[in-house]
């Protein structure tokens, strides 16, 4: 694949060699031909540049797409054969899509079901569900809907404790390193994004719980 993108057909200068041969053409027209074949020739070659630098700027961005995603296929690759040794010995099935890959992006838990911490896991989904795709689940105990959670590949699950009654904080749970941290209920929407585009690792995102 990556062969096939660095193929000269891909690349601006192929077809910036074309353009300039077209526009030679084009000069020897205007300068030789009569008035109206000026005119047509000057409004044929102002319509073709602005047609070839457009198609040629969506190429560009083309291959930038298909490089990224072929980046994002290898690392996949990668961190599946160093993780499928963790996964035989604790007897876990996790899918390790690429994060931005992942069906759902958030799974948010209340730690019990109590109506105090249930009502903020809800109103905490209300907020999220506008920019990631959330699930809310209050079913079975909190260890097994963490697995629930690995075995579709979900990120990030944000679990509301009793601390968060007092603190108005949560913990969000990293879906590889099974690592936790808190972060502020205000501060939610910011930290996701950040961890979802890579502007920051888990661990610098909030306060780390050991």
């Amino acid at each position: 694949m990556v062969s096939f993108l660095n193929s000269k057909f891909f690349s601006p200068d192929f077809w910036y060699e074309r353009g300039g041969n077209f526009l030679k053409g084009a000069h020897r027209v205007i300068f030789e031909g009569n008035l109206a074949e000026n005119v047509l020739a000057v409004l044929a070659v102002f319509f073709i540049t602005i047609i070839a630098y457009c198609f040629i700027r969506l190429l560009e961005i083309r291959i930038k797409e298909k490089r990224h995603l072929a980046e994002e296929i290898a690392e996949y690759a990668r961190r599946q054969a160093e993780n499928e040794k963790k996964q035989k010995e604790e007897g876990k099935t996790m899918f390790r899509l690429p994060y931005n890959f992942a069906p759902i992006d958030i799974m948010i838990f209340p730690l019990v079901k109590k109506n105090n911490l249930t009502k903020i896991a809800r109103d905490i989904k209300i907020i999220l569900e506008k920019d990631f795709v959330t699930v809310y689940d209050e079913v079975a105990s909190i260890g097994k809907r963490y697995l629930r959670a690995a075995e579709v590949g979900t990120p990030y699950c944000i679990t509301v404790d009793f601390d968060s009654l007092k603190k108005k904080d949560v913990t969000i749970r990293d879906r590889d390193s099974e690592k936790q941290i808190r972060v502020k209920i205000k501060d939610l929407k910011e930290v996701i994004i950040k961890l979802m585009n890579k502007e920051v690792k888990f661990e610098k995102a909030g306060k780390l719980v050991k």
